[in-house]
């Protein structure tokens, strides 16, 4: 229903947005695209006339520039972060379900538009160049690919309670959030459980919502319900969001199977022979698991541009992380030192884990612990970053681009993967074998293998599990 004190408010929003947007050419980042968003739902919410058609179209244009931008072609998102993945794919999927819901009369509107006063830094290109005009579904078939695609990679970084690995930041960042997923404590369990909760926070009878930020079953369930298929872990499942989006998709014709069309890519085996003489410095790593079999049903996932390997079978999940693409964003400022960096879980529970983020900027040092190469499953040379922090504050979010990294090898069993830093070469092999998860590090100087079971360790923003 139309309700004129609400547009009113819709009306004043993206006019502040545009004259204040996170817009810098080919920079753009999260805080961009939730612009855009604000601008796009106003142009949509709002009557049609020139200044809501502009609005419009810039929000479709730059939804669809944003996804080409921050994407990568294995649908993994170019923050570095497993959990900032999920912050924008929830963005996208949202933007999307608003544009396929709109009628087509409104579309056509939007071939007449004029970008003749448009004044803002963020450019709106003529109408005559706009491809969404043209495409059936207004966003382009590489959209919807990537949109599918970023589901995926959601599922696939998530262990079998649901939970997803860490890697990168987590500040709980969320869209849209209809479904929660947490559990209640008593005062004393959740004091027990977060070293950061004081006794005097909570009156004895009172009860804590423990919410489960890494949880990213609302997004997935999400496209879920635009592929009208329900997700592979029930602990996923928010009906909610997967009722809505099965709507959308149920009205827009052709857009399921379009949706459906989209595979992932299997991973292809490298096997190739390595020699590692040349790296003087050698140390193994063996957890061992006599009464657990982890081979059985086991297979790799590779997702390149992310550069992440995953392993699952029934009773294990492990990862190996590059994310040193260059293409990632300018900052590196959401990435951690996590190269080459394992998590491992096995018979449910967490036996390696990434420590998350727990703060920004409150207490930096709080930030530079959690970032730093000693709190990840990886190595270091005298303690030295991987990526080299900015000096003073600048450096809590800036990190300069040093590493590079290379997929040697990668089987079902295994992957071998190397990277180099200033003077350091790292070269790590993983090996799954029915009883064992074999770690062999080598080096070109004296290094330090680190091991995070638990501490330290943050689930979500705020919170510091107490371990």
């Amino acid at each position: 229903m139309w309700n004129p004190s609400f547009a009113i408010t819709f009306l004043q929003v993206p006019t502040h947005i545009l004259e204040d947007i996170e817009y810098r050419e080919g920079l753009t980042s999260n805080h961009y695209l939730g612009n855009v968003l604000g601008i796009l739902f106003a142009g949509a919410y709002l009557e049609q006339n020139s200044e809501s058609d502009r609005w419009l179209a810039f929000g479709i244009q730059e939804l669809e520039r944003s996804m080409e931008r921050q994407f990568f072609k294995d649908g993994s998102n170019f923050e570095g972060s497993t959990n900032y993945h999920r912050l924008s794919g929830e963005m996208m999927v949202w933007g999307a379900g608003i544009i396929a819901s709109l009628p087509k009369s409104r579309i056509e509107k939007l071939k007449t538009y004029s970008n003749k006063y448009w004044n803002y830094v963020a450019p709106l290109f003529p109408s005559k160049q706009q491809n969404f005009l043209s495409e059936n579904h207004v966003l382009t078939n590489n959209f919807w690919e990537k949109l599918v695609l970023s589901y995926h990679f959601a599922e696939s970084v998530s262990r079998p309670n649901g939970s997803a690995i860490q890697y990168g930041d987590n500040d709980s960042g969320r869209f849209v959030k209809l479904t929660p997923f947490g559990t209640t404590l008593t005062k004393q369990e959740a004091v027990s459980k977060y070293s950061n909760l004081h006794n005097n926070l909570l009156a004895e009878t009172d009860t804590y919502w423990d919410e489960n930020d890494l949880n990213h079953g609302g997004f997935i369930s999400s496209i879920c319900g635009l592929l009208q298929k329900h997700p592979k872990l029930k602990v996923h499942y928010a009906d909610l969001e997967y009722q809505i989006f099965a709507q959308i998709a149920s009205k827009t014709e052709g857009l399921q199977d379009l949706l459906n069309s989209f595979k992932q890519e299997e991973t292809k085996p490298i096997i190739e022979k390595v020699n590692s003489d040349h790296l003087q410095h050698h140390k193994r790593e063996i957890f061992e698991f006599a009464d657990t079999n982890l081979s059985t049903n086991l297979n790799s996932e590779h997702y390149e541009d992310f550069q992440l390997a995953i392993f699952k079978s029934d009773n294990l999940f492990l990862s190996l992380a590059g994310i040193c693409n260059p293409n990632q964003h300018h900052s590196f400022g959401h990435t951690h030192s996590d190269k080459l960096g394992v998590v491992l879980h096995v018979d449910g529970k967490d036996i390696l884990v990434n420590p998350g983020t727990y703060l920004y900027t409150p207490i930096p040092e709080r930030r530079i612990e959690f970032r730093t190469v000693n709190a990840h499953n990886t190595v270091s040379v005298d303690y030295q970053e991987q990526n080299t922090p900015l000096p003073g504050n600048l450096g809590l979010f800036n990190l300069k681009n040093e590493t590079t990294f290379q997929l040697l090898q990668i089987s079902k069993t295994e992957v071998m993967a190397e990277i180099a830093y200033r003077d350091i070469i790292h070269r790590r092999k993983v090996e799954i074998t029915k009883h064992q998860v074999i770690i062999d590090d080598w080096c070109n100087r004296e290094f330090t293998q680190h091991w995070n079971t638990g501490k330290p360790f943050s689930n979500g923003y705020g919170k510091r599990i107490n371990k």
